[in-house]
C-alpha cells in the first residue's frame, strides 16, 4: 500500500511538471500571441478583440451565421478578471447583438447583483457568437469554427 502512495505522488509531480504550475498558479493572464500562431493580431488588448470580431464577422463557413440576424461578440469590461462564457446567443441576443440579455442574461444580472457585481465588472461572451437555431446547443463543429 505505501508504494501505491509513493508511487501516486510520482504521478501527481510529474503531473504539475507537464502542466506548469506556474501558469496555473499565476494571476495574470495567458499571452497566447506569442507564438506566432496568429501573427496578424498585436497591440492593445482592445485592438486584439475588435480584430478578433472583424475575423468572426468575415467566416465564410459559418452555417450559424447564414441563420443569425447579429454577431453577438461581447459585453463588460475588457480588464476585468471574470469572464462568463455561455453556449451560445438566443432570440433576444440575436436581436441585439449583446450576449446575455434575454431571459438568462436578466438571471445573471440578479446573481452578479447578489455578490455586488455587474457588467461593468464582468467580461461577457458566448463560446460561439451567432444564435444556433431553436436555442439547441452548438455542436462540436460548429465551436470548432
Amino acid at each position: 500500500m505505501k508504494k501505491n502512495l509513493n508511487q501516486k505522488l510520482i504521478d501527481l509531480i510529474e503531473y504539475y511538471n507537464l502542466t506548469n504550475i506556474n501558469i496555473l498558479l499565476s494571476e495574470d493572464s495567458i499571452k497566447r500571441n506569442g507564438n506566432k500562431l496568429y501573427p496578424e493580431f498585436g497591440g492593445t488588448k482592445s485592438q486584439e478583440l475588435e480584430k478578433l470580431k472583424s475575423k468572426i464577422k468575415n467566416i465564410k463557413n459559418c452555417d450559424l451565421k447564414k441563420n443569425a440576424t447579429n454577431l453577438v461578440f461581447s459585453d463588460g469590461n475588457i480588464n476585468s478578471k471574470i469572464m462568463i462564457i455561455g453556449e451560445g446567443p438566443g432570440a433576444q441576443e440575436d436581436i441585439e447583438g449583446i450576449p446575455f440579455v434575454g431571459r438568462a442574461g436578466k438571471l445573471l444580472d440578479k446573481m452578479l447583483n447578489a455578490i455586488q457585481l455587474d457588467r461593468s465588472k464582468v467580461y461577457i461572451s458566448n463560446v460561439v457568437n451567432y444564435r444556433p437555431p431553436e436555442n439547441r446547443k452548438p455542436t462540436e463543429i460548429e465551436i470548432k469554427i
